[in-house]
């Protein structure tokens, strides 16, 4: 079987093999519900087997998706990040048992000194997310600086003592650019341009809010809205050294082969198998290889559809098969919403989150009610969050998604009322804390 396909800026006719059937299959029913619009790559010992892409960069015009397409590789970014740290060690000028406080003066003496550069990396700082700040959502749209983010991380209470716990955090990597920008004396978005970007021959990287406006070859993300429906947002911001940073299909899988191949300029010896995936509400994206040589790039201007492709992808590099292309959850959701009522979504929204082979908590419909919420559907939204409080009345998470939905539609009694069940559950969030004192 013979298929053309475009993949590091060189047009290839390949001869697909027999292995590659699944993903033909695979992508195709992506397609046809609707659920890709992107770009995709795959390779066996660096060869490239096959490749699709399907969709355009924005609807309402029709603009081509290209191999020049720039696309949101959202929280992927922090995969830069830590080839920097790791090239500032090699290089002798960080130690990575070194403590924050010798590069960032931004916590109390106590806290800069506890934190070290390698707890930042491997999410034991204790530190949150500054991402839940209501002071970030102020600046999210403006041109703030790195300075404006530390900030509001400073402010912020640690979720436990350094080193005692482990808590996925972005302000970690956001504290580690800052680390960067320290010793390097480069901005960060130069430093990803002249520590990886020049060296590996990634030319496409954009990084700040100006750099994408001038963009013109930039993708617009959209959101799969519940009713099926499609709405493109073009939800350009600055970057940020954990998530942000616009590329190439072609540039990625530079980096992946790179990291594959072990010959980032780091010379660190990273783990023969890795798969990463960066979920925004309008974008996805996925990386990955397998220490027997496939590796892969998934880049959708899409929310969701990298994250149900990669684990099937996954699947099929495994043993050639994977489960089937189904609906998201939130039609599905909505579908049932609408025809059978909220005591039928009760019923079977476990065996929902199940058949996806996910854990069935409130992470769930949180994800799935903020999607609701995002597509004005907000009497919807709110019922799902409400069913979330009641399936798992101890998840603080839970009630806090609750009240971030009353505050949306203007309620702040009720929202002031999950608020502080928050507070009874889980005493040190510091995103709800923040939330109450402002009131």
């Amino acid at each position: 079987m013979k298929k053309a396909i475009f993949s590091l800026g060189v047009a290839m006719i390949l001869t697909i093999p027999t292995y590659a059937q699944p993903f033909t299959q695979l992508f195709r029913q992506a397609i046809e519900s609707g659920m890709f619009s992107g770009q995709a790559v795959i390779l066996k010992d660096g060869a490239v087997f096959y490749g699709k892409q399907n969709g355009f960069s924005e609807n309402s015009t029709k603009r081509p998706l290209t191999a020049n397409t720039l696309y949101n590789t959202n929280y992927l970014t922090k995969q830069f990040t830590e080839e920097i740290i790791r090239q500032l060690i090699s290089e002798g000028k960080l130690d990575e048992l070194a403590s924050v406080d010798k590069f960032v003066n931004i916590f109390p003496p106590e806290t800069g000194k506890a934190i070290t550069v390698a707890q930042l990396l491997t999410m034991r700082s204790g530190l949150g997310d500054y991402e839940h700040s209501p002071d970030y959502a102020k600046i999210r749209k403006t041109d703030f600086k790195l300075n404006d983010l530390l900030q509001i991380i400073s402010w912020q209470p640690l979720l436990f003592n350094p080193g005692t716990g482990e808590a996925y955090s972005n302000s970690a990597y956001v504290v580690l650019g800052a680390v960067i920008e320290k010793i390097t004396g480069q901005p960060y978005g130069d430093a990803v341009r002249t520590r990886i970007g020049t060296p590996l021959g990634m030319t496409s990287i954009a990084y700040t809010r100006a750099e994408k406006l001038a963009a013109t070859n930039r993708a617009y993300g959209q959101i799969v809205n519940p009713d099926g429906t499609k709405t493109n947002v073009d939800d350009i911001e600055n970057g940020h050294p954990d998530e942000g940073v616009y590329i190439t299909l072609d540039d990625m899988l530079k980096f992946v082969e790179a990291k594959r191949k072990q010959l980032l300029p780091s010379h660190y010896s990273y783990p023969l198998t890795m798969h990463m995936t960066g979920r925004l509400p309008t974008w996805t994206s996925a990386i990955g290889y397998t220490e027997d040589g496939y590796s892969y790039v998934i880049l959708c201007n899409m929310g969701e559809s990298a994250d149900r492709l990669a684990p099937r992808v996954i699947s099929v590099m495994k043993d050639g098969t994977y489960k089937p292309f189904t609906p998201p959850t939130q039609l599905t959701l909505y579908k049932w919403i609408t025809g059978n009522g909220m005591p039928y979504v009760e019923q079977n929204v476990r065996s929902l989150c199940e058949q996806e082979g996910r854990k069935f908590d409130a992470d769930f419909l949180n994800a799935n009610g903020d999607i609701f919420m995002q597509s004005k559907q907000t009497g919807f939204g709110i019922a799902l969050f409400k069913l979330n409080v009641k399936l798992f009345p101890t998840s603080a998470i839970a009630y806090e998604y609750l009240g971030n939905a009353y505050t949306q539609i203007g309620d702040k009694a009720n929202a002031e009322i999950n608020y502080k069940k928050v507070m009874e559950l889980d005493p040190k969030n510091g995103r709800v804390k923040d939330i109450l004192s402002a009131k």
